[in-house]
């Protein structure tokens, strides 16, 4: 009977430890597949993700492309506004130099003027016998006014043509800030 007591304990045992081990069996198989669902459903959003990171790569890479037109564009602008505005100040300093010159003009006329007069005038009170001589400073005179008043037309419209311009350079100027 001790016996069949210790069999029947031993076998009790076995199939405590038989459970014990089943149950630690289930449990990891249960870990097991938790774990490979975890592993399955990290693989998609890892898969998810690496979608993502490509199609942020594209945005990324056509915004540099845009930006990077977009920098051509400006520097052809700044180029060409740099051109143009060599031309315009060229074509001012041409302008400033024909109204300076035009001045002079106008200053030299106008000095012949009034020295045609006066000397018109000392030429009457000195001989009022010579009417041929006066009618004929009379006519350079008005040659000359007419030259002066042709010359003073010429230097507003010069002036006026330079005001507008400034004004055009000032603004492109801007237009270029603004770019």
């Amino acid at each position: 009977m001790a016996n069949e007591d210790y069999h029947e304990m031993e076998m009790s045992r076995r199939s405590i430890k038989i459970n014990t081990i089943r149950q630690e069996l289930e449990d990891a198989s249960e870990r097991e597949q938790e774990a490979q669902e975890r592993l399955a459903q990290l693989d998609r959003q890892i898969q998810e993700k690496k979608v993502h990171i490509v199609v942020f790569k594209q945005n990324a890479q056509g915004m540099e492309d845009q930006a990077a037109a977009a920098e051509a564009f400006c520097l052809q602008n700044h180029r060409l506004m740099k051109e143009d505005e060599e031309d315009v100040r060229s074509e001012a300093e041409a302008l400033n130099e024909k109204l300076a010159k035009m001045a002079r003009s106008l200053e030299k006329a106008q000095a012949d003027a009034r020295q045609a007069q006066r000397a018109a005038e000392v030429q009457e009170e000195a001989n009022k016998r010579q009417a041929e001589e006066t009618a004929k400073h009379a006519a350079q005179l008005a040659t000359l006014e007419a030259t002066m008043a042709a010359a003073t037309a010429d230097v507003e419209s010069i002036q006026e043509t330079i005001r507008e311009l400034e004004v055009t350079l000032e603004m492109e100027k801007k237009t270029g800030k603004e770019l």
